[in-house]
C-alpha cells in the first residue's frame, strides 16, 4: 500500500502517491467499481467451482469421494492464499498493484482451464462412470499435471485477490470523513456481500452438485435444470435480503440497541453460525426421502434440493459481512488486508476440514467390509443422509463454541475498532482509487 503518514492528519493518495482531494476521490463511487471488479472475478470462479465436481467425476473420472476433496482442496487453497495476497499488499506492492499482477495470473490459469478442457488429447476416453464395471480410465501423468497446474494457477490468482478486493474498496471510505463515511462504510460491506458470496459449503459445492443430478431435474415437460445452477439460489437470497437488511433490520436494531450498524459484528456472525446447522438439517431429510422413493424405482424433484441453498443464503448474509467488517475494523493501520484475508483463511480451514472428514468418515464406515457411507460412486448405495446429520451436529457443537469465544473477547470499552484508533493517534494514508 502507497502509504504517506503524518502525525497530525490522515493523507490518502492515489495509486501514484500524489494527494488526493476528497471531493473526486474515493467514496461510494470508486467502491462501486472495486465491487465490479469483484463481480467479475467471482462470477468466474463461480463458474469453475460450482461444475468442478461433475468435470472432475464425470471427465476426468476420478472416483466420487476423490473428486469430492479435490473440490474441497481447490477451494481451501484460494482462501489460505489470501493471506500471501494481504501480506504482499500490506508490505510490499499495495492494493493496486497487488490486484494487477495476480489477476494476470488468474487469467493465466483460466485460459490453460479452458485449453484442457477443449483438447480432447489431454483428458482419458470418454465413459459412464455410472457403471461401476471399472472400464473408466482415470486421469493420470501428464493429463493430470496439465489439469491441477491450471487449477492451482486460478487458486493461486484468486486467492491473493480476494483480501485486497474487499480492502481496497475499503480504504475508498477515509476515516476524516466522520460519520457518514463510517456509515457508508457498513454500507459497502453489505453490497460487497452479494458479490463475495463464494463461501458456500462444501457440501453444497460438491455432493449436494450430485445429490441433485440424481434427482428429476425436468420442470414443465420440457426444461432440465442443470443442478450446479441451483448454487445461485443463495445469490438470490442475498440480493433480496441485503437491501431488506439494510432499509428494514439496521434502523430498527438501530434503535433498540444503539449501535451504528445496527448489530456488532460479532453478534451478526453468531446468527448465522447459529442458522447454518438448518441447512444441513434440511439436507439431510431430503436425501433420505430420495433414496426412499429411489428404492421404488421413483424420482425425486430436483426442487426439493432448494430449502438447503436457502436457509444457507441467510446464514452467509449475516457469517461473512461479519467477518469481512470485524476484521477490518479490527485491523492496525497498514494491516487491513491482511487481517481481512484471515476471514478467507477461516473458510480455508473449513475446506479441508471437509477433505479429510471425507476421508475419515469413509476410513471408519468401511471398517465392517462395507464401501463406507461416501465409498461408492452411486449415492443410492452411499449414505450421504447420515454424513449431512453428522455435520448439522458438528455445526451446532461450533456454534455453541462460538458462543464461549465471543464472551471471551473483549474490543475495547468504547466499541471503537483498532484502525481508528491508531488512526487518530499517528494518522494513516490509503491508497485510494
Amino acid at each position: 500500500m502507497d502509504v504517506e503518514s503524518s502525525t497530525a492528519h490522515e493523507v490518502s493518495v492515489d495509486w501514484r502517491g500524489r494527494p488526493c482531494e476528497p471531493g473526486r476521490h474515493g467514496g461510494m463511487r470508486a467502491a462501486v467499481f472495486v465491487l465490479g471488479i469483484q463481480a467479475f472475478e467471482i462470477m468466474a470462479i463461480a463458474a469453475v467451482g460450482n461444475n468442478l465436481i461433475t468435470y472432475v467425476f464425470g471427465e476426468m473420472h476420478f472416483p466420487l469421494s476423490e473428486a469430492a476433496n479435490v473440490v474441497t482442496n481447490f477451494v481451501g487453497t484460494i482462501f489460505l492464499l489470501s493471506l500471501l495476497g494481504g501480506f504482499l499488499s500490506d508490505s510490499y506492492l499495495g492494493c493496486f498493484w497487488t490486484m494487477l499482477t495476480f489477476g494476470f495470473v488468474e487469467l493465466s490459469g483460466f485460459i490453460l482451464l479452458s485449453v484442457q478442457a477443449h483438447l480432447p488429447q489431454l483428458k482419458p476416453p470418454p465413459c459412464n462412470m455410472a457403471s461401476m464395471d471399472g472400464s473408466c480410465e482415470q486421469a493420470r501423468g501428464f493429463k493430470s499435471s496439465i489439469f491441477f497446474v491450471a487449477l492451482y494457477l486460478v487458486a493461486l490468482g484468486s486467492g491473493c485477490l480476494k483480501p485486497n478486493m474487499i480492502a481496497h474498496g475499503g480504504d475508498q471510505f477515509s476515516s476524516s470523513g466522520g460519520s457518514d463515511n463510517a456509515k457508508s462504510l457498513s454500507t459497502y460491506f453489505n453490497f460487497a456481500c452479494t458479490i463475495v458470496f463464494n463461501t458456500v459449503l462444501a457440501q453444497l459445492q460438491t455432493f449436494s452438485v450430485q445429490q441433485g443430478s440424481a434427482m428429476d431435474t425436468v420442470l414443465g415437460g420440457a426444461f432440465r435444470v442443470p443442478p450446479a445452477s441451483l448454487q445461485a439460489i443463495p445469490y438470490a437470497m442475498l440480493l433480496l435480503l441485503v437491501p431488506a437488511y439494510e432499509l428494514l433490520l439496521v434502523p430498527f436494531m438501530k434503535r433498540l440497541t444503539g449501535t451504528r450498524s445496527g448489530i456488532t459484528p460479532l453478534q451478526r456472525i453468531g446468527v448465522g453460525l447459529g442458522t447454518v446447522a438448518f441447512s444441513m438439517v434440511a439436507a439431510a431429510t431430503v436425501e433420505r426421502r430420495r433414496r426412499d422413493l429411489s428404492a421404488s424405482g421413483a424420482r425425486m424433484s430436483v426442487l426439493w434440493i432448494v430449502p438447503q441453498f436457502l436457509v444457507f443464503g441467510v446464514s452467509e448474509m449475516f457469517t461473512a459481512v461479519g467477518l469481512i467488517e470485524f476484521f477490518y475494523k479490527q485491523a492496525c493501520a497498514g494491516m487491513q488486508s491482511f487481517l481481512t484475508a484471515l476471514t478467507y483463511c477461516s473458510y480455508a480451514f473449513g475446506f479441508y476440514l471437509s477433505s479429510v472428514l471425507v476421508t475419515t468418515v469413509n476410513r471408519v464406515t468401511a471398517r465392517h467390509g462395507g464401501a463406507g457411507w461416501l465409498g461408492d460412486n452411486d449415492l443410492n448405495k452411499d449414505r450421504l443422509d447420515l454424513f449431512y446429520w453428522m455435520l448439522a451436529a458438528l455445526s451446532v457443537l461450533n456454534f455453541f463454541c462460538y458462543l464461549v469465544c465471543a464472551r471471551w473477547y473483549n474490543s475495547g470499552a468504547d466499541g471503537s475498532d483498532a484502525a481508528s484508533a491508531q488512526i487518530a493517534a499517528e494518522g494513516d494514508a490509503k491508497e485510494i482509487s
